[in-house]
């Protein structure tokens, strides 16, 4: 998460143009047996284009993504019509429609959105979530609408 969240040059804020983008990795197989690919940064402002597997992908499905929001935008997971685009997806609805945990990395913390729940929940406040688990606990779940 960490190399994720460099790779935007710390929240988003990459030096040609000062132009705000989004870098992504996802995982994808079984929690038993995954491979996590990064995606290549596309440069699009506040949002990433990429690939999402499906079962029948030889790596299996992607079953968690993991992104980063740069500065001025929210820390939760973008919902629908609550997005950059002004959408019918987000990130919840993209999340939804193929069955994925969203995370959301940024300089107020890790969120989580979980498809099955239909909820997000913040997991780590501001820049914990760069020191190792023994050094900060994970917050206790407070589970809030999407």
């Amino acid at each position: 998460m960490k190399r994720i969240y460099e790779s935007t040059q710390n929240g988003g804020v990459v030096s040609a143009g000062g132009k705000r983008i989004e870098a992504t990795f996802v995982v994808n197989g079984t929690f038993d047996k995954y491979t996590i690919r990064v995606w290549p940064l596309t440069y699009q402002t506040k949002q990433q284009s990429g690939q999402i597997n499906t079962e029948r992908h030889p790596d299996g499905r992607t079953f968690a993504l993991f992104h980063v929001h740069p500065e001025g935008t929210g820390p939760k997971p973008s919902t629908p019509g609550n997005n950059y685009d002004g959408n019918k997806l987000g990130d919840t609805g993209n999340a939804d429609m193929h069955r994925y945990d969203c995370y959301v990395v940024s300089s107020r913390g890790l969120w989580m959105y979980s498809w099955r729940r239909k909820q997000s929940v913040q997991l780590r406040a501001n820049m914990d979530w760069t020191l190792p688990c023994s050094r900060k606990p994970l917050l206790p779940p407070v589970w809030v609408a999407a």
